[in-house]
């Protein structure tokens, strides 16, 4: 299940740990095999954005977003979220976190590595093909 040589994979950014079947300690790709570990990934990224109308991501060739993850998938799993407050207002949400991811780079600039926030900020608010086309007078 993988590429021979090949300890570290690269997938565009997606919820990882879940997907590959680490909730509760069950691993649906890594211990169960339901699927091979690229059509998981896949399933995450390109199925996922296309499903979305944003056609931009989820592959690795040039024109296409540079949002990438690199993890291991015999380590990466789950850790125990918490709740942050670092919304305008002291407004919440849940933060999730993992083990065994690497690096995480969005729009070609790294986010996080090995955990840690780098200080940059490339991120951006995504409008999948329908909202365009209606933004740009089209619809």
């Amino acid at each position: 299940m993988g590429i021979k040589g090949i300890d570290h994979w690269v997938i565009v950014a997606g919820d990882l740990q879940r997907t590959l079947g680490f909730y509760q300690g069950l691993g649906w790709v890594r211990k169960k095999g339901i699927m091979p570990l690229e059509l998981a990934v896949r399933r995450l990224t390109f199925d996922s954005a296309t499903a979305f109308g944003i056609y931009d991501r989820g592959l690795l060739q040039p024109g296409m977003a540079a949002d990438l993850v690199v993890f291991d998938p015999d380590t990466v799993q789950p850790v125990t979220g918490d709740v942050v407050h670092d919304f305008p207002n002291n407004g919440w949400r849940m933060r999730e976190l993992a083990e065994g991811i690497h690096y995480t780079v969005v729009n070609g600039e790294v986010l996080l590595e090995k955990g840690t926030h780098t200080g940059s900020y490339p991120g951006r608010v995504l409008h999948n093909a329908r909202c365009h086309v209606t933004h740009n007078g089209r619809g």
